[in-house]
């Protein structure tokens, strides 16, 4: 340290006059006199009281987490108050965690944004009492955490203001490639409004499990299979330790602003196991009926809370331009359906003004909104009714002085001078008279303008029956005969493209365009593919195109034709196991999996390095099966086959064989049936410690 050092600045200990410090040593705290009356302020804190490289004075505990605690603290140089969070002691030692901690202050210190806690600086110490530890702005406001056990669940609308807020701030962490991977109410700060701001502001902390993207240089320290972040909002990928992308922020944001409306979380469970598993394997719940929620922003939560990330929006901001397209569209419908006819006093009634001759339209006309925001101001300021006649001259004095000629000559300006004024004027109104579009018995109604795909039309809401299976749609789920129940033949076709649109495909026909344009969650997309359609989008397009056909019913199976074409499939599945034909193999495969023995919703890449490895390791594969029974559902979409297999596998160094009741389910997509679920129903032999 250098002389008359009042701080260590490694370890931020008081020294002590006279004291000397062995060279290479790292000093342990040293408390003052003012540094006891901290103390006492603080409880049995030992760190209160404390300054931190002779710049950081620890004046406060306000809260504790999983990695570190965050005090109050004071900047001594400066005089102003920060908040500044430690990692926990005994976690120095580990060096992963220390370059976690690293990675947080570095993550967040690249967000500069008005919904993210701003990071000043960042420091750490070795040693028997080191520590780590960020500075960061103290927002001075209470958690959501907080505001929901006190309020229980906010309306739409404050509930979309501070998700929009929330999503902002996220969503800048997205266009720079960082994962949050720990979005909760309790890392959502809430500062109420105040002179500064007439609403409540928003702040994000905590970024310290993110993940950068673009650090490649460096080891992956939350590595795929460790699971990071808060049960209740954790995404299905997070649960099974998978690789995570912003799509993962998208669920836990669904999850929390599923919270604020409901009063609750979309899935509770009295174990981590069954909570884990809910994620996982069971459907987003809707929110509650009897809530006032527009349907447009209960189909943006269900969209954020699909299984399959690619049928969630692709970041925060997407899913905040969303709901807020729902909440506006939603009030606009409303306003439109509510607003009274217009009253006009006996003394307001507009006079229509007949001009005397035709005036060239203005370039700049004003909008409907305009003009119709100007006739409610003219409709209840009454105005006299006004009379256009050419003024009389104004009296002339007569001056003694002055020569006859000269008063002409005055009263000839004087009269230019008020006609020029008088054609002003009436110009001025008629064009007036032309924005205002006076509501009376012998006025012309005004012009609609025509909606061009940039400036899509509110639509009413869809029926309820319709709304639902558009949600399942969205969601990337398969639809049922139950989800058809209610629909008119004129909703199939609708349904059926909403399959395509959900992608953001550009429709050719005009209204079909302009109807999907007016529903909050589609976004057209110059790059769109059919390729994008995944298995589930492919049944579903198939089922609704079938019931279209059948006159707006259900198809109804035909057990026959199912069971031999699911036969052949079962066959040509077979066939490919015993000749370790991948490629062929993999063909009987949907793109992702809802089971796939004890795991669920499993992508088909898994299922290939399953099989790959086992078409390698082993030269001879016997299969045979026998007892096939084949059950269709009522729509012939989907059925289930449960069948008994033999199986004998050969290598060089080990051979395995068993028995099983294995079921498999199929799901017709594109014409074609392909595997949609694997699993055992029983096992009756088997020799083999992997099976």
């Amino acid at each position: 340290m250098r002389d008359g050092a009042q701080f260590c600045t490694r370890c931020g200990a008081h020294t002590v006059a006279g004291r000397e410090v062995p060279a290479g040593s790292v000093p342990t705290f040293e408390r003052g006199a003012d540094a006891g009356a901290a103390s006492a302020q603080g409880g049995d804190d030992p760190l209160v009281g404390r300054v931190l490289d002779g710049k950081y004075e620890i004046l406060s505990s306000l809260g504790t987490g999983g990695m570190g605690s965050v005090y109050r603290s004071r900047r001594v140089l400066i005089g102003d108050e920060v908040a500044v969070k430690l990692l926990h002691p005994r976690l120095t030692g580990d060096e992963k965690l220390v370059e976690r901690f690293r990675r947080e202050a570095r993550a967040a210190a690249q967000l500069q944004h008005p919904n993210v806690v701003t990071i000043h600086d960042y420091g750490e110490a070795r040693g028997p009492e080191a520590f780590a530890y960020i500075v960061m702005e103290l927002v001075r406001g209470e958690s959501l955490r907080a505001l929901l056990r006190r309020e229980g669940r906010f309306a739409p609308a404050r509930a979309v203001a501070l998700m929009r807020d929330v999503c902002a701030g996220v969503g800048a962490a997205h266009r720079r490639g960082i994962v949050h991977r720990d979005i909760k109410p309790d890392n959502i700060i809430v500062t109420p409004a105040d002179e500064d701001s007439p609403t409540e502001r928003v702040k994000v902390v905590d970024f310290g499990i993110a993940k950068l993207r673009d650090v490649t240089a460096e080891a992956t320290l939350t590595e795929v299979g460790t699971v990071v972040g808060t049960l209740f909002y954790m995404s299905p990928e997070q649960c099974k330790g998978e690789p995570l992308d912003a799509r993962a922020d998208v669920y836990s944001l669904g999850a929390m602003l599923h919270e604020m409306l409901a009063g609750a979380p979309p899935f509770a469970a009295t174990s981590i196991t069954s909570l884990i598993l809910k994620h996982v394997n069971e459907p987003p719940p809707p929110l509650p009926e009897e809530l006032p929620i527009p349907h447009a922003l209960r189909a943006a939560v269900l969209r954020a809370l699909a299984k399959d990330p690619e049928a969630r929006q692709r970041d925060a901001s997407e899913l905040a331009r969303e709901i807020q397209a729902a909440l506006t569209h939603t009030a606009a419908s409303t306003a439109s359906t509510q607003t009274p006819e217009p009253f006009f006093p006996a003394t307001a009634r507009p006079v229509p003004v007949t001009p005397t001759h035709p005036l060239p339209t203005r370039p700049n006309a004003p909008t409907q909104s305009d003009a119709a925001e100007e006739e409610l101001t003219v409709v209840h300021e009454p105005t006299p009714a006004r009379t256009y006649q050419t003024p009389p001259p104004p009296p002339q004095p007569e001056a003694a002085t002055r020569p006859r000629r000269s008063n002409a000559l005055g009263l000839v300006v004087v009269l230019l001078v008020g006609l020029c004024g008088l054609a002003a004027v009436t110009v001025v109104l008629y064009m007036r008279r032309g924005e205002r579009r006076p509501t009376t018995a012998n006025a012309r109604p005004a012009a609609t303008a025509t909606p061009t795909p940039s400036t899509p039309t509110p639509t009413p809401s869809l029926p309820e029956a319709m709304q639902r299976a558009e949600q399942k749609i969205l969601a990337g789920t398969l639809l049922g005969a139950a989800d058809l129940a209610g629909l008119t033949p004129a909703q199939f076709p609708l349904l059926r493209h909403t399959v395509y649109a959900r992608h953001g495909r550009v429709f050719g026909d005009g209204s079909l365009q302009q109807h999907f344009l007016s529903r909050p969650w589609y976004r057209p997309r110059a790059d769109y593919s059919e390729k994008q359609l995944t298995t589930h989008d492919r049944a579903n397009a198939d089922l609704l195109e079938a019931s279209e056909e059948n006159g707006g019913r259900p198809p109804a199976a035909d057990v026959a034709e199912v069971s031999k074409d699911v036969g052949d499939a079962l066959k040509g599945w077979v066939e490919s196991t015993r000749e370790r034909d991948l490629q062929a193999h993999m063909s009987y495969y949907a793109d992702r999996l809802e089971t796939f023995y004890k795991k669920q919703n499993v992508p088909a890449a898994q299922v290939r390095a399953d099989r790959q490895q086992a078409f390698v390791r082993y030269d001879d594969i016997d299969v045979k099966i026998s007892n096939v029974d084949v059950v269709p559902d009522p729509t012939g979409t989907r059925a289930t086959v449960a069948f008994d297999k033999t199986w004998e596998f050969d290598s060089p160094d080990k051979n395995t064989k068993g028995s099983v009741r294995q079921q498999l389910t199929f799901v017709r997509a594109g014409g074609r049936w392909l595997i949609n679920g694997e699993r055992d129903l029983q096992v009756y032999y088997s020799n083999s410690e992997e099976y």
